[in-house]
């Protein structure tokens, strides 16, 4: 039977519940029963309920609710990204809290629980009704209609800016109130009411969320998965679950770097993702899955099986990391680990001393074969140390700088089979920190620094031994084989986010880093691999000190193709300030006597020379589709090149991301992405130094500020979003240029910005996510409103 027969009788219980759910929930138990957790879905035959949950409900909720609640960081962990989220429900608990003394249980969807009671005794209260089944009870004992109906009860302030009882931003102190904590919640926060501190659901919306609430929250099973994709699946379980010990040991290379990532089989797959999990069984059987904090912990089974579950979530820009799985890559794979040019003898342990060091775990596939499976998708490489668990934070981020670009050293370069051969002997300096660590970090950070001189003294031994009789120069750097556009990225931080693209955006940035193999590897372990976002504050503090011995090495490599002199003015500008230990650290006394690089320099400037010759040694394979280099129309692409010159100390009013939708007219500039262009303005803060965690304030110089401007979305994160008609770009650029205050900002949002305020925010919101959708496969996902400023 239809619960509501028409769009009046939806519009009165609307209305209804508006003025009485908020402050109804005393009692509930008295009223409605005792809770327990139901089973939701529901036949698809005749008891299927009156609103579809997947096409009518899902896309409301994706759309306006997990633009806030799609990731670790969603508040009170309530993640809107899948039903099993929502019937998971919420927990008071956060999941980002480095300053924990002990580490946190870990709370991953469909991973560490498959139950809703499993959740429910785990920390996490229902958002939906659990008590008696009625119309009555499914929204009043609803904590998710409630947090709806607060809003309708007192809608968005129309302000231009929202009062200070209003915080917003990430670091926000979250208050997660179960429903029979509502009334006293609502009564002191009464403008807290959801979407926060965003405009409320219009009124098809909110009738339509209702009238599936008041059903009871129900839906149907998901589409089953298609015959061939199913065969598809099949077809890679077999590959991934030979039995000899060579396939086996590639197979746990191959799951330990893309356990975060989307697979997919075909550029128009339909929105259908696959994650590679350890299983407990075998292909052709349900899929066990074996849930462990880290990738490579003790399975504590005699064989892993390693398979592919389809991903349930809506996929967000933030974790969105998708990998192609085809004939070619298994082609690819076969040739680098099945050979028959070695064997592998005997399998690794799980041991942490030897699971958490890929140099001694792996130490029995060809180093050549594990740095090119890696090069092949550099791109997505960096990528999970970007958008994987590190992606919040600034004690995670702030080891890099705002912008630099990345090269990497040929893997049939002399100098990396020469490091390669070095790595037997050099397993304990290249260890990671481990779980004995965390609980004394700063002693252990000693005991690495002292490894890490000991690595960087026996590398700069092997380097002066090889560059004797080898020339140092730009065959060194990977050149992508001719066609592979993961040979140049670009890496920018954005205050306590980054995002990564192919090929080199952004004017000629301060520092750059070269990447071999070992770098690239402990970069994976450390902060991807080996990083535990449930972890204490011990962990996170290992983890950011150390990862600043890597940057140093990568950024020491690039040096090695400058002139002595360069590289000394270089490193003192880069490290200006630091302490002392991080100048001895970058500094190579016998290399730099010794080795000159076999470059022809002609200029004073030796290292925008350097960069010009690596611009046309790269120059087939440096990805152009994020420049403005695409755009055809002259007039358009002049004056958004001027935005993109625009540098020093008056960028510092600018937010660090900002989206700028210009309205295109019919006839100009229309591009293969769609009518309306987007781009997006990241602001690069130039630094003394960023050799420290603390005080990072204080060693800021405006005047060295930039920006890049990137075509299209590079990050999720937005902090403020600008819509421009394309008669208006000249007057945007005139004021944007011409800001010398916070009050010529706040005039510019003013005049282009859409608040959080703006009552057209969402029909700008659903603009965008609609060119996004049209995007490559690999740059589409739902933004994060997180960090969208209140100015």
């Amino acid at each position: 039977m239809k619960l509501f027969s028409n769009k009046l009788y939806i519009f009165f219980i609307v209305i209804f519940f508006s003025g009485c759910a908020v402050y109804g929930a005393l009692g509930l138990k008295q009223k409605y029963g005792p809770a327990a957790p139901k089973d939701r879905q529901v036949s698809a035959a005749a008891s299927a309920p009156q609103v579809d949950y997947w096409k009518q409900v899902k896309p409301i909720l994706d759309n306006r609710c997990v633009v806030c609640h799609g990731c670790y960081e969603a508040p009170c962990q309530l993640k809107l990204t899948a039903m099993e989220g929502i019937d998971r429900g919420a927990s008071k608990n956060k999941v980002y809290a480095h300053e924990r003394l002990v580490a946190a249980p870990t709370s991953r969807l469909f991973e560490d629980h498959h139950t809703t009671t499993a959740w429910r005794n785990n920390g996490f209260f229902p958002v939906l009704n659990e008590r008696e089944d009625s119309v009555d009870a499914n929204l009043n004992a609803s904590l998710l209609f409630n947090s709806l109906q607060l809003k309708q009860a007192h809608p968005q302030p129309k302000t231009k800016i929202l009062p200070k009882a209003m915080p917003v931003g990430i670091n926000r102190e979250n208050s997660c109130p179960k429903i029979e904590e509502y009334p006293e919640f609502a009564a002191e926060h009464p403008n807290w009411g959801m979407p926060y501190a965003l405009p409320g659901l219009n009124e098809k919306e909110l009738a339509t969320l209702t009238t599936w609430l008041a059903e009871g929250a129900q839906y149907t099973r998901r589409q089953p998965l298609s015959t061939e994709m199913l065969s598809k699946v099949a077809h890679w379980e077999g590959f991934l679950n030979g039995d000899s010990k060579k396939a086996r040991l590639m197979s746990r290379y191959i799951y330990e770097h893309l356990f975060l990532g989307h697979i997919y089989f075909a550029e128009h797959n339909n929105g259908t993702f696959f994650r590679l999990v350890r299983s407990k069984t075998p292909p052709g059987q349900p899929v066990d899955m074996i849930a462990t904090r880290r990738p490579f912990d003790d399975p504590q089974v005699n064989r892993v099986y390693y398979r592919l579950v389809e991903f349930k979530e809506t996929v967000v820009l933030k974790t969105h990391m998708p990998y192609l799985l085809d004939q070619k890559r298994m082609d690819r794979w076969t040739s680098l680990f099945l050979n028959d040019t070695y064997t592998v003898s005997k399998l690794p342990g799980y041991n942490q001393s030897v699971a958490g060091n890929p140099f001694k775990s792996f130490s029995q596939l060809p180093v050549d074969s594990r740095y090119k499976f890696m090069l092949d998708e550099a791109h997505f490489t960096i990528k999970n140390y970007i958008k994987g668990p590190v992606c919040r934070g600034s004690v995670s981020l702030n080891v890099i700088r705002d912008q630099f670009w990345v090269f990497f050293v040929d893997p049939d370069s002399a100098l990396n089979q020469e490091v390669s051969k070095s790595m037997a002997m050099l397993e304990d300096q290249l260890a990671l920190p481990n779980d004995d660590d965390v609980y004394t970090p700063l002693f252990q950070w000693l005991n690495y620094s002292a490894k890490q001189k000991q690595l960087k003294n026996k590398r700069e031994k092997y380097l002066l031994d090889l560059f004797k009789t080898k020339p140092l120069d730009l065959n060194v750097i990977w050149d992508g084989d001719g066609s592979n556009q993961n040979a140049a990225l670009t890496i920018m931080r954005h205050h306590d986010g980054a995002s990564v693209e192919k090929g080199l955006l952004g004017g000629e940035p301060n520092t750059l880093w070269l990447v071999d193999y070992s770098l690239l590897e402990r970069i994976h372990y450390l902060l991807v691999a080996n990083y535990d976002v449930y972890g204490n504050l011990g962990h996170h503090l290992l983890s950011r000190l150390h990862m600043d011995f890597l940057r140093m090495e990568g950024e020491n490599a690039f040096l090695m193709l400058l002139p002595q002199a360069e590289r000394k003015e270089l490193r003192q500008f880069w490290y200006r300030g630091a302490e002392e230990h991080a100048g001895e650290y970058m500094t190579n006394p016998d290399f730099d006597k010794q080795v000159v690089p076999n470059i022809d320099y002609q200029t004073d400037n030796p290292k925008k020379e350097l960069l010009a010759q690596i611009r046309i040694r790269l120059q087939p394979v440096i990805d152009q589709s994020k420049t403005l280099q695409p755009i055809q129309n002259a007039q358009f692409k002049t004056t958004l090149t001027e935005i993109a010159n625009f540098k020093g100390k008056h960028t510092q009013y600018l937010p660090d991301i900002a989206l700028v939708e210009v309205k295109m007219p019919p006839s100009k500039g229309k591009s293969s992405s769609g009518k309306d262009q987007i781009f997006t303005m990241v602001k690069n803060v130039g630094y003394t130094n960023i050799a420290s965690l603390f005080n990072e304030q204080a060693r800021i110089v405006p005047q060295e500020n930039s920006l890049v401007l990137v075509n299209g979305v590079t990050s999720p994160y937005v902090n403020a979003i600008f819509e421009v008609e394309y008669a208006a770009i000249d007057q945007f650029k005139n004021q944007l240029l011409g800001m010398q205050s916070e009050q010529d900002y706040v005039k510019l949002i003013d005049a282009f910005g859409i608040r959080r305020t703006n009552p057209r925010f969402w029909q700008v919101s659903d603009s965008i996510h609609q060119a996004l959708y049209n995007q490559p496969i690999n740059d589409y996902g739902l933004l994060d409103y997180g960090r969208l400023e209140n100015r």
